[in-house]
């Protein structure tokens, strides 16, 4: 599990690593974007090297937090804001196994680039969300996969506010394009 370490204070990371460690999961905290390339693509942050991560594809990928149609906003609404965001093409598809299967969760990332890129790296299911997607303790529904709340906040088509977007195309999931 990585986890950027953000406006997170040491008491919310404490209780990251400890629910990590209860279910042995590892846990690495990072601290800027770069981390998370390198860690995907080599599964280290300070290797030079790629053959750890050949020996250890990734098979599931979720990335959970702010987003837009063309990115994953690592730093949203912190000093880096605009500057640590990453489309998908960042990482190596070699680094993942072919049918990796991918969950985005954040706001609106079916929708741009984003998908568009993460579709070259897996021929696996690609789940995402249409909509912008709203959590945490005032939500108004729960997806047991993440034991936390979650819904589908705007549904309001990001190109034409008057349209409703339909509840099915809310949230999808696709095929990736591997080749």
């Amino acid at each position: 599990m990585l986890v950027y370490e953000g406006q997170y204070t040491q008491d919310e990371l404490d209780f990251y690593k400890n629910e990590a460690g209860k279910n042995k999961i590892n846990f690495l905290c990072v601290n800027d974007d770069a981390d998370i390339v390198d860690y995907v693509n080599k599964k280290s942050t300070f290797s030079l090297s790629y053959e750890k991560r050949m020996t250890d594809l990734i098979t599931d990928f979720t990335y959970y937090g702010h987003g837009h149609p063309d990115d994953m906003a690592i730093g949203y609404r912190t000093l880096f804001d605009g500057l640590e965001r990453l489309d998908g093409s960042e990482f190596k598809k070699e680094s993942f196994s072919k049918n990796a299967n991918f969950d985005l969760v954040s706001c609106r990332s079916g929708l741009g680039i984003l998908v568009e890129n993460i579709s070259q790296l897996t021929k696996g299911n690609i789940h995402v969300y249409n909509v912008r997607v709203q959590w945490g303790q005032s939500s108004m529904g729960t997806n047991p996969k993440y034991g936390i709340n979650y819904y589908c906040a705007f549904n309001r088509h990001p190109d034409d506010r008057s349209k409703i977007v339909p509840i099915g195309s809310r949230e999808i999931t696709i095929r990736g394009k591997r080749k």
